[in-house]
């Protein structure tokens, strides 16, 4: 189980396109809890879908 962790605010900038996960990622305003296999693995199918 993967669990994805960000403050309201972190939510909507992302949605709004002001901030990309990555960069919020990268700056700690999203943590991640749960297997980086998991990870991995969910992001190779995202971008092998586009």
């Amino acid at each position: 189980m993967l669990s994805i962790i960000a403050q309201l605010e972190t939510w909507m900038r992302i949605h709004q396109r002001q901030l990309s996960g990555k960069k919020a990622f990268l700056t700690q305003q999203i943590r991640l809890q749960g297997s980086m296999m998991t990870l991995l693995k969910e992001m190779l199918a995202a971008w092998s879908k586009t």
